[in-house]
């Protein structure tokens, strides 16, 4: 989505205040003792009570409302029974649709007390996604994101899940350009003023690319943080989620 009217960036910024909101929640949620599908039921409340739509739901037939992903799983996990423990690192991607717009974000979190590693990936990921949106300017290229990412990360001695990354959002949940986090993909996509995209770096503790397994489940070697904001670039960028 290129945003050309005051009334499509209101409509993306109420629709960014819900996500943000529900996804606040959800992760307060997080802690030993609960299950992802328990979190999911309460998430179609929360939903429902907001006239929103499951994203992923409504775009693909995801089997849930919210993308719930524990440990080795880097993204795209399906709620389900397994009870959390201390130490899961759990991933919630929270992406919604209403009217026609679309936003998308996400956070890993520890489950109870995380280890000085786990503390130590988390804090990388939210810094590689600030710089990451630093960079995303009118006129600078994915590539400049990818840089980003990977300056952070070796900052803090992680790697980056090379095979994920962000992408255009509003129209639709994924749109071009994808958005890379290695500066080994070869993108000379442009960014716009106006431009919505969902930055969001993965980190791990190796460079790693993840795997589908079953449908949807995509595996990493190791556990993985996520991040993520949905955008409008411009000289000043606001961030909608």
């Amino acid at each position: 989505m290129i945003i050309k009217t005051e009334r499509q960036e209101k409509k993306l910024s109420e629709l960014g205040i819900i996500a943000s909101y529900g996804l606040n929640i959800f992760l307060s949620m997080v802690e030993p003792g609960m299950t992802g599908r328990k979190i999911d039921n309460f998430a179609y409340e929360f939903f429902k009570a907001n006239n929103v739509d499951s994203a992923p739901l409504k775009a693909y037939g995801f089997p849930g409302n919210i993308c719930i992903s524990v440990n080795e799983t880097a993204a795209h996990g399906i709620p389900d029974d397994y009870i959390f423990q201390n130490g899961d690192m759990v991933n919630v991607d929270v992406s919604i649709h209403k009217d026609d717009v679309w936003v998308d974000t996400g956070m890993s979190i520890v489950c109870g007390k995380g280890s000085a590693e786990q503390l130590n990936l988390l804090k990388a990921t939210r810094e590689a996604r600030r710089e990451a949106i630093a960079a995303a300017k009118p006129d600078s290229h994915v590539r400049d994101i990818a840089a980003a990412v990977g300056a952070v990360a070796a900052k803090y001695g992680v790697g980056v899940v090379d095979n994920l990354g962000g992408h255009g959002v509003g129209d639709f949940i994924h749109e071009p350009p994808y958005i890379s986090n290695v500066t080994s993909y070869v993108d000379n996509h442009v960014l716009r003023a106006g431009e919505v995209i969902a930055i969001e770096p993965i980190l791990s503790y190796q460079n790693c690319s993840v795997l589908k397994s079953g449908a949807w489940h995509l595996n990493s070697p190791t556990q993985s943080a996520q991040a993520e904001h949905t955008i409008i670039v411009g000289t000043t960028t606001k961030i909608i989620t």
